[in-house]
């Protein structure tokens, strides 16, 4: 299934879709409770992106180069869950804007780290072009482990406050 370009992740688009996994913006901590982040926090068939340190405009907030390799190995992470649901035959959303486009746009604060985001769309949007098997996409039990794996991921840090844990 191809991946689609979509001009706004809402919440309603993300619960009207539930075969479909919907990309998005999203800090390290998992925590934002405004904007895009938080349209799509708590929902299964969201994949949050990481771009940033924490919410926010301020400086400090977002990635630069200096910790390029843990900026790529967090990137694989989050795509992987993108590109094996794409392989079996999901559709997947981006938004229209791009990843990475928050301000500051991640491509002048972390030109290299950048690079490697719009690596991973590529290969996201390559492996959407690979024939897929239609019994998989099928399968109650490929979607449960999917979202189960989405679920775990997407749960905010061990040391966050309990009544975001919940």
């Amino acid at each position: 299934m191809p991946v689609f370009d979509i001009p706004m992740v809402t919440r309603d688009r993300v619960r009207a879709g539930k075969l479909f996994l919907f990309a998005f913006d999203d800090d390290e901590s998992r925590l934002t409770e405004s904007g895009l982040a938080a349209q799509c926090r708590g929902e299964l068939n969201t994949v949050g992106i990481r771009t940033r340190y924490s919410p926010g405009n301020d400086p400090s907030c977002v990635w630069t180069d200096a910790d390029l390799l843990r900026h790529q190995q967090l990137l694989d992470d989050d795509f992987a869950i993108l590109i094996s649901w794409v392989e079996a035959g999901g559709p997947v959303f981006l938004p229209k804007a791009g990843l990475g486009n928050l301000a500051p746009r991640l491509v002048d604060t972390a030109p290299r780290t950048y690079l490697f985001l719009q690596k991973k769309v590529k290969e996201l949007r390559a492996s959407a072009a690979q024939p897929w098997s239609l019994d998989a996409y099928k399968q109650p039990s490929y979607f449960e482990g999917v979202f189960g794996q989405i679920s775990r991921r997407m749960k905010p840090p061990i040391g966050a406050p309990a009544a975001l844990r919940a």
